[in-house]
């Protein structure tokens, strides 16, 4: 592993405050780049063009940051290209990209619709209502990211300790706010991706996913910079899982 570098973008208040926002941290792994941002973006049901800004701006800012230490290290490289288009230079920037955390997109309707379609396990209705599976069909700057399946239900807002959505005088509409997206492409597979609804020691279920990435022929890096493959390391593409 070589060329670490990780960003810090804050989305709070004024977009300076760090309660809400995301970090990003890269690395080479052999040859292969790697780029991973965890975010805590805005909450509320109606705040879906806030949430939209915070995740481009975060996009955008950590593929900036990276793109700048990359001119520092290597003086000479054209960075014309503009950076403003977020997911879609993060996409170009990096091999594999994984784009994770409590996103706060939220399932449209009333809590009494929402609570029916649970009833009757209307699923793909959910889904279809969902929105951040709509901006990622209609939205630029999701380009380039993909999210598997949602077979599990709705990861928020549980009462304390239970298994029964939120019984508060907010009584917040079921949704899946815990996300994990990924840079499609041919040399990643997604394994898993679901919940855990046993653990319930927060008001959100904990959502995970497992990957398969495919890297080329074992190799490292030497302390000059120079590749050098491991030892007896045959000419074939390697495995390596994620979770």
């Amino acid at each position: 592993i070589s060329n670490i570098k990780s960003a810090a973008i804050p989305t709070g208040f004024g977009d300076l405050l760090g309660n809400k926002g995301g970090i990003g941290v890269s690395f080479l792994l052999g040859k292969k780049s790697f780029c991973f941002i965890n975010a805590h973006l805005a909450a509320h049901q109606y705040a879906i063009e806030r949430r939209t800004y915070e995740f481009q701006r975060i996009s955008s800012g950590v593929a900036e940051s990276f793109i700048r230490k990359k001119e520092n290290n290597s003086p000479g490289i054209d960075s014309s290209e503009s950076t403003s288009n977020s997911t879609f230079c993060l996409a170009n920037e990096f091999d594999f990209v994984f784009w994770y955390g409590d996103l706060n997109f939220r399932v449209n309707g009333t809590r009494e619709v929402v609570d029916g379609l649970l009833a009757q396990n209307m699923h793909e209705v959910l889904v279809n209502n969902d929105q951040l599976t709509f901006l990622m069909k209609f939205n630029s700057c999701f380009r380039g990211l993909a999210e598997g399946p949602i077979n599990f239900r709705p990861t928020y807002k549980f009462d304390y300790e239970s298994d029964i959505y939120d019984t508060s005088k907010k009584k917040r509409i079921p949704s899946w706010t815990d996300r994990i997206l990924f840079k499609n492409g041919e040399l990643v597979d997604l394994i898993t991706y679901s919940s855990r609804d046993e653990i319930r020691t927060s008001d959100h279920r904990p959502v995970y996913a497992s990957f398969r990435v495919k890297l080329p022929s074992a190799c490292c890096i030497s302390q000059n910079g120079t590749v050098q493959p491991f030892l007896n390391a045959k000419p074939i593409s390697q495995i390596c899982s994620i979770s």
